[in-house]
């Protein structure tokens, strides 16, 4: 989950999850072009992804999927402050909590709440 996922290495890495056959979800913003483009450059004979992004907020309203983290397994999640971008990545100074077992599985949960809430929505190459 991150607002935006443009870092080339995160990209290829999460493709070559899928092609030893691991499970992979990205949630990114709407206006953001992750999801899309990485839904666009999957793997033909990776695992299935699913990409999502958050939906048009209503008239007057304007909110963004702003979080960021990574689970491995749901026990073991990275949650923290960078953008999967080559300057959250790479340059700035970021700070992240290192979380496993049950509250890593929680964040899990919520993603797949908001999704089925209607909060998130599949993205579309």
């Amino acid at each position: 989950m991150g607002y935006a996922i443009t870092d080339v290495q995160f990209r290829e890495h999460l493709m070559r999850r899928g092609m030893d056959r691991v499970s992979v979800m990205v949630v990114s913003d709407r206006n953001q072009p992750g999801s899309r483009e990485l839904l666009r450059e999957w793997p033909a004979g990776a695992a299935p992804l699913t990409a999502l992004h958050g939906v048009e907020p209503e008239r007057g309203k304007d909110w963004k999927m702003h979080g960021k983290a990574v689970v491995a397994d749901r026990t073991d999640a990275l949650v923290g402050s960078a953008n999967f971008t080559g300057s959250g990545l790479g340059r700035n100074l970021e700070i992240g909590v290192h979380v496993t077992g049950r509250r890593a599985g929680e964040i899990c949960e919520l993603v797949e709440r908001l999704y089925g809430d209607g909060w998130l929505v599949a993205a579309r190459a």
